[in-house]
């Protein structure tokens, strides 16, 4: 019941064999007087019996043909033993394409010498077992198709050196693979490898899946092989090779990180610079302001002195004049002129009348008369080639430095030289006295030697200070015109 029979055939005096299509078995039935057996064998048990067309009991064996194969069942053994021992042979497409007939059980038949003879929808169709040769000629392989997710991948628009150079984001691949046979093309298997990747040079199981998936390849280099069997187990030797690379995105390329590094450092070090310069301006602004407030409080206590102090002892020397106190007017001139000698030093009022040269002649000259020092000075004229507030600087600077050889370096000779050159003023004092060893501890603790570095920094100077204990003090600035 609901059978479809597509053949049916005697086994010996009593038995038959029918295939039946639509439950998919092989049934035997053995009739006796008085009962009936019947044993079903289902058709997955048998390899590679798909679309049967007929059958043909020959001797001890059941021959099936499908519409591109003949297959030879031991009928003892799978009765018997309940054994399946089976041999297929399988037509070669370009030398015969037609199918069995399957109108008729008595579609094969045999001769006495075991030729197959069978009707085809092209003719008549003669198969010698004797004379049957497997393929073993290896299939020819290719690559079907590749894509990327779940597009196509038009390789010739990334091909470049020789490989194929994928951007990162096309990373998830699926090979589609191809092998060319005529012998047993369903029975074809596959294997195949990812180089680059970890435990990529081994081969895959073997497969008749002909698809390869790789899902989310990380950035690299890859080769893809793979190899196939031409369905009889001859394996292809040459393997088809599929070099490719995925790049890595821009910022995982060492050209990205170098210009990154290269531009955060340049960042950093014009930043530092300029906070460096910020800093540098703010700190020479502060001492020229320091330095500013210094002179204008000089300015007003000289003009305190001359004008108050100064009239008061006038006044009282004039009255001690005129009541003839002679002693009290002696006394009261000497403070007069003690007290001008220190409005002179705190404010050089003869800058603005007698220039720069000649004021720090006047300068010299003075303490000249108040020291027993030897004075040697050469000065050329540079009264043109500063404004009001570098000439009160380069000023003040000779004077602290003049002051300081007369306070500490106990030195016998003072040699003061300013020279004019084409860029540049030369200014150098030099003494005989007592000097010091280590001139930047001596820098860091004197105010005084600060003032004049700082004096000479306003001007955009360079300050150089030598000096050596017993052998006297060298003190050389240069200062741009």
């Amino acid at each position: 019941e609901n059978s479809y029979l597509f053949g049916i055939d005697t086994y010996n005096e009593n038995q038959v064999v029918i295939g039946d299509i639509n439950n998919e078995q092989l049934s035997f039935i053995k009739f006796s007087d008085d009962s009936t057996t019947v044993k079903h064998i289902p058709f997955h048990r048998f390899d590679a019996l798909e679309n049967p067309n007929t059958l043909k009991v020959y001797k001890d064996h059941l021959w099936i043909a499908t519409q591109n194969s003949l297959k030879k069942i031991n009928i003892p053994s799978l009765l018997e033993t309940d054994t399946v021992v089976s041999k297929n042979y399988y037509f070669d497409r370009d030398f015969f394409n037609a199918s069995f007939k399957g109108d008729s059980h008595h579609n094969i038949e045999f001769n006495d010498n075991g030729l197959l003879v069978a009707a085809s929808s092209d003719g008549l169709l003669m198969f010698d077992e004797k004379e049957y040769n497997y393929n073993n000629k290896p299939p020819r392989i290719r690559l079907d198709n590749i894509s990327v997710f779940s597009e196509t991948l038009n390789d010739s628009l990334y091909f470049k050196n020789n490989s194929v150079e994928l951007p990162y984001t096309n990373n998830y691949l699926t090979f589609s693979m191809e092998a060319i046979t005529f012998s047993n093309p369903e029975n074809v298997q596959f294997k195949y490898r990812l180089k680059g990747l970890r435990d990529g040079n081994e081969w895959s199981d073997v497969t008749k899946n002909n698809i390869a998936v790789f899902p989310f390849l990380p950035p690299g280099k890859y080769v893809y092989e793979f190899t196939a069997d031409n369905g009889n187990g001859i394996w292809q030797e040459n393997t088809f090779t599929y070099p490719f690379e995925i790049k890595s995105p821009f910022w995982r390329q060492s050209w990205f990180w170098i210009i990154t590094i290269l531009g955060i450092s340049g960042f950093t070090l014009l930043y530092l610079l300029r906070r460096n310069k910020l800093r540098q301006i703010q700190s020479e602004k502060f001492s020229k302001d320091l330095l500013n407030a210094q002179e204008e409080e000089r300015t007003r206590v000289s003009k305190d002195l001359h004008d108050s102090v100064g009239q008061q002892l006038t006044l009282i020397k004039k009255k001690a004049q005129n009541s003839n106190q002679l002693e009290l007017s002696v006394l009261t001139n000497e403070a007069l002129e003690e007290v001008r000698s220190i409005s002179r030093a705190l404010y050089p009022s003869n800058l603005k009348q007698l220039g720069l040269s000649e004021s720090i002649e006047q300068l010299l000259y003075d303490l000249d008369e108040e020291s027993d020092m030897f004075f040697s000075v050469e000065i050329d004229a540079i009264n043109a080639l500063f404004d009001k507030d570098e000439t009160l600087n380069i000023y003040r600077f000779i004077q602290e430095a003049v002051n300081n050889v007369l306070k500490h370096a106990q030195a016998k000779t003072l040699i003061v030289n300013i020279k004019g050159l084409d860029d540049f003023v030369e200014i150098k004092i030099k003494d005989n006295g007592k000097g010091f060893d280590n001139v930047n501890a001596k820098r860091q603790k004197s105010l005084g030697l600060k003032t004049m570095e700082e004096r000479i920094r306003i001007l955009n100077g360079n300050l150089s200070i030598k000096s050596k204990r017993g052998n006297g003090t060298t003190i050389i600035a240069q200062i741009p015109v």
